[in-house]
C-alpha cells in the first residue's frame, strides 16, 4: 500500500514544476488577422450558431486582440468580439449579448469553444454606438 502511494506521490509532484513560458511573448498560430477580414469570418459563424440566421444584428466590435484559452486551451489566440441581437425560436428579439470569436491560423476555429457568449473580459469596442 506505501508503495501505490509513493508511485502516485511522485506523479503527481511531477506536473508541479514550475512552467517558465512568458505568455506576453509567445504568439497565436497565424498571422493577426486584418480587422476587415475578421469581422467578415466572425460574423459568418456567428450567425451560423443563431436560431434565424438571417435576423442577426451586429454592433459593437472590438479590434483583434491576443487572448489566452479559446478553441486551444492555455493557448494563445487571435480573438474579436461582437454584441449581438437575434430572434429566438417565438419570433421576437432575445437582447444584445457579447459573443467572442477565436481565430486559429486565420479563420475561426471549429472547436466547440471557438464561438461563446462572453460576460466579461472583451475589449472597449471601436464603436460605443448602441440601439
Amino acid at each position: 500500500m506505501s508503495r501505490l502511494f509513493a508511485i502516485a506521490a511522485v506523479f503527481a509532484l511531477s506536473g508541479c514544476a514550475a512552467m517558465s513560458t512568458d505568455w506576453a511573448t509567445v504568439q497565436p498560430p497565424g498571422d493577426k488577422p486584418a480587422q476587415q477580414e475578421a469581422q467578415a469570418k466572425a460574423e459568418t459563424a456567428i450567425r451560423a450558431t443563431l436560431t434565424d440566421p438571417d435576423s442577426g444584428k451586429f454592433q459593437n466590435w472590438t479590434p483583434v486582440y491576443k487572448t489566452f484559452g479559446g478553441p486551444l486551451v492555455n493557448q494563445p489566440v487571435w480573438a474579436i468580439c461582437v454584441d449581438v441581437n437575434g430572434k429566438n425560436q417565438y419570433g421576437g428579439y432575445a437582447g444584445f449579448r457579447t459573443m467572442q470569436a477565436a481565430f486559429k491560423n486565420g479563420e475561426v476555429g471549429d472547436e466547440p469553444d471557438a464561438i461563446s457568449e462572453m460576460k466579461f473580459g472583451c475589449p472597449a469596442a471601436t464603436d460605443s454606438t448602441r440601439h
